[in-house]
């Protein structure tokens, strides 16, 4: 409410606090934290009874102001925590590293909600829409995504649309059924089976492929060949 200016900061490999003041009178009202490093991101919840602190620990931490105590620690991160941001309603903490994790946190208690995956350098700043629906992250890879929050996907606008971008799914196993293979596991198909068995080759970890029978190599012709080997993970050749 503008009524509390939060200030975080330290000594590298010393010392880390952050300190309230009243901004009226300009008194220090609190400090939290007692870290072995300086604090590089923080914010306080609207309520003014929270304060999240990152840094080089490649953890958040949450403070009640009131105790000073610690109530949680965020430990996912892999990197410095370079940006922390409290929604506006309390409710969401987003916080990001040098290495482009962005994660979102229930503000009272630490709880993991979302992992944004998308950045590819250092998150340089993090900011919520005035009703927490929406997260705005800016990295120094040079984007700027939004993220839904009530489904934490990310917002692509086009057209002057928003729209939220569904990832493919992606399987642990594919079965495929083929009509032939060879010993390097390249695969013919015939008829519907062609359809969806090369598709499905692409999208899983594993590939098991099940020809009807396994010829010599050499024996299918290139430009027959509608499931290359280095997709297929186990050849099971199918009893006669």
């Amino acid at each position: 409410n503008g009524s509390v200016m939060l200030v975080a900061g330290g000594q590298g490999a010393k010392i880390g606090k952050a300190v309230l003041y009243d901004v009226t009178t300009g008194n220090r009202l609190t400090e939290v934290g007692d870290e072995v490093d300086e604090v590089l991101a923080a914010d306080i919840s609207p309520d003014q009874k929270i304060v999240a602190i990152g840094g080089p620990g490649r953890v958040t931490k949450g403070y009640d102001v009131a105790e000073g105590k610690e109530l949680y620690v965020c430990k996912k991160h892999t990197d410095w925590v370079t940006a922390v941001a409290i929604s506006p309603n309390g409710e969401y903490l987003a916080t990001g590293d040098r290495a482009g994790n962005l994660f979102v946190w229930e503000a009272k208690d630490g709880g993991e909600l979302y992992t944004l995956n998308g950045h590819k350098d250092a998150i340089a700043s993090l900011e919520f829409r005035g009703d927490s629906a929406v997260l705005m992250s800016a990295s120094k890879d040079g984007s700027i995504r939004l993220w839904e929050m009530a489904e934490g996907k990310q917002v692509v606008t086009v057209d002057g649309r928003d729209f939220l971008l569904e990832r493919p799914l992606r399987a642990d196993v594919a079965l495929l059924h083929c009509y032939e293979a060879d010993y390097y596991a390249n695969l013919t198909y015939r008829l519907t089976a062609q359809n969806f068995n090369p598709v499905m080759a692409m999208a899983a970890d594993i590939v098991i492929a099940e020809p009807d029978e396994v010829v010599p190599i050499g024996v299918i012709p290139p430009d027959h060949v509608r499931t290359p080997g280095i997709l297929v993970t186990h050849l099971v050749e199918r009893p006669q």
